[in-house]
């Protein structure tokens, strides 16, 4: 018998594999369509149960609590069923593959997180939710239920931390690389995730602060300032216009109403020591001789852009002055006063002036000045002051509607809140309604661009302006150059001559019709002001560190219709590689000027 060929023996060797390699191509695409099939699963369950979350939080706001504890149950359903399909064998195996794990790992990753607030931090606020609604929270009578918002505190902070923790995991998720749809719906996941948290930490912090702050311990008096953004300051405006506010158990009460300048301004001796740092930085054309006015006059606490700053000093003020002990300052502006009539409806004042949403700005930024004496334009700001007021507080409007304009403006930097109450203000400090000057935390820096009116009038109201900055350059070290632009503009009418004095400046120490502006360019806390430009033109400026910031301070006149720039180069200190905050003093324009600047260093 022959022996067989190689070649021979060779075919009957590819012939018996042949079946093999067949059964274990097909496995392998049944094993690889068996993942798809469950990855693609999960993702849809989990789109169902990020729209559960939204139709949760709408249930929530409306008061059905019913309904919420059915969309929560349905919320977890939809997340386990994520899970489940994330869970088995085959998908485990599959995580191994560096590719196609990151897709897994990524989905999962969502698919816990959410389960994490599902089952920790909703339950506790369905559950306290349950009797209340809308209408809980509005005022009725000119009082509202402390004790309704005191039972939120402790569920609302459990669902802050789980929404937290959950918003922290899923922003650590790396899109690149990831497959399309689910690429899409990690980004999606993300911007919720990241405004369901904010939103939580707001209520929270609301939660806790404001049985205090409206009297469920005790009366409790807060001075109200009316920041005037025709006269600009870092804060916003020249607090013209004063109001007392008396809070008791939820009732709230206007008291006395006054002019800053008449009531609370020109003291013979400051209420605090004014520091070297403020008085370099806060001094300039009507402030040339600055000293310590600022703790002197309400009219110049706010020069410095530190809110809590201008807080001490206009409780120490009115104190001084008025002999009233306040709890708190807030401060609101026109603008904001026109987002509240945008809930409330209009109101009209004694002598027939119609205030709506539309017209608050110009009525009483600018025509009251035109159209009204001097010595009856503090009346008109009153008169138009207590209206506002007595709509609020009867509970005009849909409520939800007043609370999403208030976060509008606590957002703007329009709305701002200290309190002389330390476990108040630390609570206060981190959010947006502090306004503190303080970088909240060092990795994460800030930049900031202010303004103040160094002239006498109320050109503000025509000055427009922007400021935008992108980071350029990250070391290894997570140090951030950046670029900031800030163009300004005059929109003063050539005709401004016909204008009343008391808006276009009496000419002392700037021609009537031109603005006379301080401009200051913070940069992050131990960073760096490089170099500054005007309109291209290198400029110098004294080197000033505040509140561990250092700036740059400008002075700058516009004349009618003249656009000026300023450009500036600054750095970030080493380890401070996140996104950038810039935030910018809030204008007579609805809208912010703030914005985040995205970190070269990822």
């Amino acid at each position: 018998m022959s022996a067989a060929s190689p070649s021979s023996t060779a075919g009957r060797r590819r012939a018996l594999f042949r079946p093999l390699l067949i059964g274990v191509s097909l496995l392998v695409m049944v094993w690889v369509g068996l993942v798809a099939w469950h990855v693609l699963a999960a993702r849809a369950a989990l789109t169902s149960a990020t729209e559960n979350v939204d139709d949760l939080q709408d249930s929530l706001r409306s008061g059905s609590v019913d309904q919420a504890m059915s969309q929560l149950d349905d919320l977890s359903s939809e997340l386990d069923s994520a899970d489940g399909h994330l869970g088995g064998p085959s998908v485990t195996v599959a995580r191994k593959i560096p590719f196609v794990g990151k897709n897994i790992t990524a989905v999962r990753t969502i698919t816990a997180s959410l389960q994490s607030v599902a089952d920790q931090g909703l339950p506790p606020v369905v559950t306290a939710a349950s009797g209340l609604d809308q209408g809980t929270f509005s005022p009725s009578g000119g009082r509202v239920d402390v004790n309704a918002i005191a039972k939120l505190a402790t569920p609302l902070a459990t669902l802050n931390r789980s929404l937290a923790a959950a918003d922290e995991d899923i922003a650590a998720i790396e899109t690149g690389g990831l497959l399309g749809p689910v690429k899409t719906k990690v980004i999606d996941v993300k911007k919720k995730v990241d405004k369901a948290a904010t939103l939580a930490r707001r209520g929270s912090t609301a939660a806790q602060v404001l049985p205090e702050m409206l009297g469920a311990d005790g009366p409790r008096q807060y001075l109200l300032i009316f920041q005037n953004n025709a006269e600009i300051r870092t804060a916003g405006g020249l607090p013209g216009a004063f109001a007392v506010i008396r809070t008791n158990d939820g009732k709230i009460d206007l008291g006395a109403q006054g002019s800053g300048g008449v009531d609370l301004g020109d003291l013979p001796t400051p209420v605090s020591k004014v520091s070297d740092v403020e008085k370099e930085l806060f001094k300039g054309g009507v402030t040339t001789a600055f000293s310590d006015v600022m703790a002197r006059d309400l009219r110049y606490t706010n020069y410095t852009p530190d809110f809590p700053r201008t807080g001490e000093l206009a409780a120490a003020i009115v104190k001084r002055r008025l002999g009233v002990d306040v709890d708190g300052v807030v401060a609101i502006d026109p603008v904001t006063l026109g987002y509240i009539l945008r809930a409330t409806g209009p109101v009209t004042l004694a002598d027939g002036t119609r205030i709506d949403s539309k017209n608050a700005v110009s009525v009483l930024l600018n025509k009251a000045y035109i159209d009204i004496p001097v010595p009856l334009q503090d009346a008109f700001f009153a008169s138009a002051a207590e209206k506002i007021f007595q709509k609020v507080t009867s509970g005009a409007g849909d409520p939800a509607d007043t609370m999403r304009e208030l976060t509008r403006a606590a957002n703007e930097r329009r709305l701002l809140v200290w309190s002389n109450n330390p476990e108040i203000e630390s609570v206060l400090t981190p959010t947006a309604l502090s306004g503190a000057l303080s970088q909240r935390t060092y990795a994460d820096p800030r930049i900031g661009t202010y303004f103040n009116d160094a002239g006498s009038g109320k050109l503000e109201y025509y000055l427009r302006y922007s400021a935008a900055a992108t980071s350029t350059a990250c070391t290894d070290d997570g140090e951030q150059t950046y670029r900031e632009t800030v163009k300004l503009t005059s929109t003063l009418p050539a005709d401004f001559a016909k204008l009343p004095e008391y808006i276009i400046g009496n000419g002392d120490h700037v021609a009537r019709g031109t603005m006379l502006l301080l401009a200051y360019i913070y940069a992050p806390v131990k960073g760096t002001i490089v170099g500054v430009q005007l309109d291209g033109k290198a400029v110098d400026w004294t080197p000033v560190v505040h509140e561990g910031r250092p700036v740059a301070k400008l002075t700058i006149t516009l004349k009618p219709g003249q656009t000026t720039s300023i450009t500036a180069s600054i750095q970030s200190a080493i380890g401070q590689p996140g996104d950038t905050h810039l935030d910018v003093t809030p204008s007579v324009e609805a809208g912010s000027k703030n914005s985040i600047v995205t970190s070269s260093c990822n």
